[in-house]
């Protein structure tokens, strides 16, 4: 399948890590573009998910303001939630759930939340093993637990999942857990990467995967707030500028029928000034706005 991508994915892909790199500053907008017209042929309805991972206490502190947010617009978001915050903090955690919102398992501890650059993430509490470093018992118990602590507390039999820091690891061995836990779709890879470059395929029988968009300038690094607004200052974060990426790439999938799968941290957009304005535009669009489950139903 890989012979039929664009020439300019092809060749950057069969980069090395730091080749793609290079490439997706120079080429980024041409690569997007590509990904976008050639998903947008297996998708051809303009869609968009919008998701949210629910990382940290902060994240969870903002997710009634989020909801209402998006409640008062009348769209729906999917929620990647991490059990041990949902067995911590269920009320609001019921803000996802009561608002009718999706939720989806982000494991129970999210391994590898520390980071001591950050005062959101240097609490010694937090797990500095990687999803990848824990056995397969471990990996299975992790998802297994998350998914009790959100059928427990908020009545809710999640249908999928996005593995924690999935830029690290590969999907492909952890689709047979998901299957096991029950699940019928996973968004843990990166569109650009994936055999669709971002259209929903079959990637284990009984699991679709769902791949997350790139960065419309970097498209091989993962548009998320974290990029755009946290890491090392943000990449994007001069006034409006993360507004103006986020509208461009709804451009682009208006444009060319793809999918723009979205994900952003609650703690990072419940007060940015773009937010809001992008919700609005959202709602404008010529777009449909679903789930993950009301995605995959649709397209059966």
């Amino acid at each position: 399948m890989s012979s039929h991508l664009p020439p300019i994915v092809r060749a950057v892909r069969a980069l090395p890590p730091i080749g793609r790199q290079i490439a997706s500053v120079a080429l980024g907008r041409h690569i997007s573009e590509a990904c976008m017209a050639y998903q947008g042929d297996a998708q051809a309805i303009p869609t968009v998910v919008l998701s949210f991972d629910c990382d940290f206490p902060i994240d969870v502190e903002a997710l009634p303001a989020l909801c209402n947010a998006l409640s008062a617009r009348d769209l729906r978001g999917s929620f990647a939630v991490v059990g041990q915050w949902v067995d911590r903090y269920p009320e609001q955690h019921r803000a996802i759930s009561d608002g009718g919102h999706e939720l989806i398992n982000h494991s129970h501890t999210h391994p590898n939340l520390r980071n001591t650059s950050y005062d959101f993430a240097a609490s010694e509490e937090f797990t500095e093993r990687m999803f990848g470093d824990l056995s397969r018992a471990e990996q299975l118990d992790e998802l297994r637990r998350c998914h009790e602590a959100v059928r427990q507390h908020l009545g809710v039999e999640m249908a999928g999942c996005r593995l924690p820091h999935f830029g690290n690891l590969a999907p492909e061995t952890a689709y047979g857990l998901m299957r096991e836990v029950g699940y019928c779709f996973s968004s843990s890879l990166l569109a650009v990467l994936s055999p669709t470059l971002g259209a929903p395929y079959t990637a284990l029988e009984g699991i679709t995967e769902i791949p997350v968009a790139g960065c419309p300038q970097h498209p091989f690094t993962v548009f998320d707030t974290w990029h755009c607004l946290v890491k090392n200052g943000g990449r994007h974060a001069a006034d409006g500028e993360f507004l103006q990426l986020a509208l461009g790439a709804l451009d682009s999938c208006q444009r060319q029928g793809g999918l723009l799968n979205l994900y952003f941290d609650p703690k990072d957009v419940v007060d940015h000034p773009d937010f809001p304005r992008f919700l609005d535009a959202l709602v404008e669009a010529p777009v449909r706005v679903v789930s993950y489950e009301t995605l995959l139903a649709d397209t059966a």
